[in-house]
C-alpha cells in the first residue's frame, strides 16, 4: 500500500505542477500576472483547487476573492481550506477504501495517510 500512496502522491504532483506551468506560460496568463493596472479591473478569481494553488497569488495580485471548485473534493487538504470539517480520525481519506466505519487500526492507518499526504504537499509540492 505504501508504494501505491507514493506513485498516488507524485502522479498528483506532476500532472498539478505540469498543466500549472503549462497554463503559466500562455500569453493571457502572463498577460495578467503582468498587468500594471490591478485594482478594480475583476471582481472574482474562479479556481480549479486540483494542484493549482499557484493561481490563488492572482486573489492577492487583483485584491479579489475567490471561489475555488473541486473536482475532487475528497482531498482532505480540501477540508484544511475550510477549518478541517472532516477530522481524519473518522472521516476515510478519499484514496484509501474505506467507510466511516474504521477499526482502530483502520483509524490510525487513515490518519497516518492523511498526515503524510499534508506533510508532502506542505514540504514537496508548494516549494515546487
Amino acid at each position: 500500500m505504501r508504494n501505491e500512496l507514493d506513485l498516488f502522491m507524485k502522479m498528483c504532483i506532476l500532472l498539478g505542477l505540469s498543466t500549472t506551468e503549462h497554463a503559466m506560460k500562455q500569453p493571457k496568463i502572463q498577460a495578467l500576472i503582468n498587468a500594471k493596472d490591478t485594482q478594480g479591473v475583476y471582481d472574482l478569481l474562479l479556481v480549479e483547487q486540483f494542484y493549482q494553488d499557484a493561481f490563488l497569488a492572482l486573489a492577492h495580485v487583483y485584491n479579489i476573492p475567490v471561489i475555488s471548485s473541486a473536482t475532487f473534493g475528497q482531498q482532505t487538504f480540501m477540508s484544511e481550506m475550510f477549518g478541517i470539517i472532516t477530522p481524519w480520525s473518522y472521516v476515510p481519506h478519499g484514496y484509501l477504501p474505506l467507510t466511516e466505519h474504521m477499526s482502530f487500526l483502520e483509524r490510525v492507518h487513515n490518519t497516518y495517510t492523511s498526515l503524510r499526504m499534508d506533510l508532502d504537499r506542505e514540504f514537496t509540492y508548494f516549494p515546487k
